[in-house]
């Protein structure tokens, strides 16, 4: 019989920590738990300090509760035979993971701010004929008696005005002049400075809004504990009409620069399509690792327009002072038939939500629709309306699995390509091939010229007939030969076209 001591246990793993999220989404670390005997819902439970991560004291009490010898100092590991006891499986099961570098956790949470009811409202959207933008649902929610700081697009993309003078972010000078005005040391202001200089186009001036926002916290002071996020999104980040997006990657770097303004968001709005489910909240808790409260949604969200005020006037309610009951106000709405509610998706610190369907059956659903996708991608079949139908469906369902913190690695990759090449079918007439002739229309023509062809109109083209004319491109510029700059651009642009690539088609095209 085998006895390891607390002390000891501690001692080896000084320093040594298990992040519950990381583990959550590496399939293997959670065989390995598993084979220890033990759930990541026992690793939360035994997360006293709720920073998200498991240290060796804490690991030592999950081993421990399989013990019967009566010590809290102590436990068994082997029996008589030097069979290993439940106790010591779940220990070197615990030890092995605190020493597995893809699950190891960083730096600790920061501290929790004192909490207050502001928000910080980030609006992607500007006023166009088809939508009300951000700055209606600013309007609304400032109505109703809240402190709201505002972050909207700028008049000129990717510049930021501070005590009128104007900064262009897309200079790494214009990017080191706005961080100069906000107060920090200069360290902290390079690491912003190059989380904005990350950023994508006409997305920089956003960030930078955040930046001055945050940066009170960051010297000491309190910022809105309540943050909405509003915008188009299909999974990588909310965009808005005629601006750019702010993807999350580019988020949690400068949440990463300004670690205690991330940690005070104690309440997260993400009114956005596409924007719920366990992987995503996952995401967001890194980001927002103090966070208590998130509303997002697994389908459709209503537009600044048609609906989200009405959602977000919910929620206001919901999260004021010490208030976490966002599940209870969703189903409230649905219940209701409050337009767009059934799509609600929330989490609330110190709960799991229940899968309702399970990944096999998610996953025969993408796979038998995906024959619909190839009709509909080759253009022998045509979208009637892009809000609903077989193809809507199959993209329906190809979020729902990628909302799946199991689906990882090379299977990830593949449903993210996926959903990409669907949206874009899915609003190809209507967007994506007037937007394409407009943008590249030029570059195109000269392709054409160097060919000595005449450059169809791809603006008016249907997906078949572009598809068509794309592989007569291809045949022509193989037979003639030219391999002229003018000619390889326009292939580029024409591939870009064929695979609807989003490095070709960006996303606020849709």
């Amino acid at each position: 019989m085998t006895k390891i001591d607390r002390p000891s246990f501690t001692g080896q793993h000084q320093g040594q920590t298990i992040d519950i999220n990381k583990l959550k989404r590496n399939q293997a670390a959670k065989t390995q738990l598993e084979e220890g005997g033990m759930t990541t819902e026992q690793l939360e439970r035994a997360d006293q300090n709720h920073d998200g991560k498991i240290d060796a004291d804490e690991a030592f009490n999950v081993a421990d509760d399989f013990d019967h010898d009566g010590a809290r100092g102590s436990l068994v590991a082997t029996d008589r035979a030097g069979a290993p006891t439940p106790a010591g499986k779940a220990l070197s099961s615990l030890g092995l993971l605190m020493q597995n570098r893809e699950v190891q956790g960083g730096a600790p949470r920061p501290p929790r701010q004192a909490s207050n009811d502001d928000v910080l409202f980030v609006g992607m959207n500007n006023e166009t004929r088809e939508s009300a933008g951000a700055k209606h649902e600013i309007n609304q929610l400032r109505g109703r008696g809240n402190n709201v700081t505002s972050v909207t697009d700028s008049r000129v993309a990717d510049q930021i005005s501070v005590g009128g003078r104007s900064y262009d972010l897309k200079t790494p000078e214009g990017r080191d002049g706005f961080v100069s005005t906000l107060g920090l040391p200069a360290d902290q202001a390079r690491k912003v400075a190059d989380a904005i200089g990350n950023g994508n186009d006409d997305a920089r001036d956003e960030l930078a809004g955040i930046a001055q926002v945050w940066a009170k916290a960051e010297r000491g002071g309190s910022i809105p504990a309540r943050m909405v996020i509003s915008g188009h999104n299909v999974g990588s980040g909310p965009w808005g009409d005629d601006n750019g997006q702010l993807s999350w990657d580019s988020l949690k770097g400068l949440a990463q620069a300004m670690p205690k303004a991330a940690g005070a968001v104690e309440d997260l709005n993400i009114s956005a399509c596409y924007s719920g489910g366990e992987a995503n909240n996952e995401k967001y808790q890194e980001i927002f690792p103090n966070v208590r409260t998130i509303w997002a949604y697994g389908g459709s969200a209503p537009g600044s327009g048609s609906g989200a005020t009405a959602h977000q006037a919910a929620w206001d309610n919901a999260t004021r002072g010490s208030g976490t009951n966002i599940a209870g106000t969703a189903e409230r709405l649905a219940g209701q038939g409050v337009r767009k509610a059934e799509n609600i998706a929330t989490w609330t610190e110190g709960t799991t939500a229940a899968a309702s369907e399970s990944l096999s059956h998610l996953r025969d659903n993408v796979n038998y629709g995906a024959y619909q996708f190839r009709s509909y991608f080759s253009g022998e079949q045509a979208v009637e309306n892009p809000q609903s139908g077989p193809l809507r469906e199959y993209y329906n369902n190809v979020q729902a699995l990628l909302q799946r913190s199991a689906v990882t690695g090379e299977e990830r990759r593949e449903l993210e390509n996926r959903r990409d090449q669907t949206i874009r079918t899915l609003f190809y007439t209507s967007n994506i091939a007037p937007r394409f002739q407009r943008e590249y229309g030029s570059q195109l023509a000269a392709g054409y010229q160097a060919l000595g062809a005449t450059p169809p109109n791809f603006g008016t083209m249907s997906r078949l007939e572009a598809v068509g004319a794309i592989e007569n491109f291809r045949l022509r510029m193989e037979q003639s030969g030219n391999t002229s700059a003018a000619a390889q651009r326009t292939l580029q642009l024409l591939n870009g076209l064929w695979n609807l690539d989003p490095r070709t088609i960006p996303n606020n095209w849709i």
